[in-house]
């Protein structure tokens, strides 16, 4: 498990460029979307090195989890559902408030809490990685950082959800996802270890 915690840095101006695009323009961001949940879904199931992204790949990943909260939501559902499937995750960005989207979300949180050893803790770390490898490009962000909150509290570190979540209130005192872990981890609520 990586122990260095990026400090908050600038974001950088082609990340800041490429988020405004994305935000701005639904189609480019639909087409972006559907490539790139590809390319996460080979990363996560090992087929693909996070290593062996370009830096517009990285940016085009990060502007989408930064812009929007479906796809921030679907690549946690991919980080802990080891059934979630390419569709599923369109689905969830395409169509967020779909019976099918809802099922897919509420089914891997019922899961990812009361089933012992639910997600994969290789495909979880290799999201891990990826994110550490999107904020060495575009720097730290406040739904970067509190993604990588969510699977480090998924990994049981508490330690970096703490510093993880920390930061992304810094960054942005309205997170909610932030809120959510500082209050999990008040309460010690976490997944399901045994």
């Amino acid at each position: 498990m990586n122990t260095n915690i990026p400090s908050l840095i600038a974001v950088d101006n082609t990340f800041q460029a490429t988020a405004r695009k994305l935000s701005t323009h639904h189609d480019l961001a639909a087409k972006t979307s559907r490539q790139t949940l590809e390319t996460i879904m080979s990363i996560l199931t090992g087929t693909l090195q996070a290593v062996n992204l370009t830096d517009d790949q990285l940016t085009n990943v990060a502007a989408l989890i930064e812009t929007s909260l479906q796809y921030r939501d679907a690549f946690l559902i991919a980080s802990l559902n080891p059934q979630a499937t390419e569709d599923d995750l369109t689905t969830c960005t395409e169509h967020p408030h779909s019976q099918e989207a809802i099922r897919l979300i509420t089914g891997t949180l019922d899961k990812f809490f009361n089933i012992k050893d639910y997600t994969d803790q290789t495909r979880v770390n290799r999201a891990i990685h990826l994110l550490d490898q999107l904020t060495r490009i575009t720097g730290m962000t406040p739904q970067l950082c509190a993604t990588r909150a969510y699977l480090s509290w998924a990994s049981h570190d508490i330690e970096q959800t703490k510093q993880y979540a920390s930061m992304t209130a810094e960054l942005d005192k309205e997170n909610t996802l932030a809120a959510l872990l500082l209050a999990a981890l008040h309460l010690n609520i976490n997944p399901k270890t045994k």
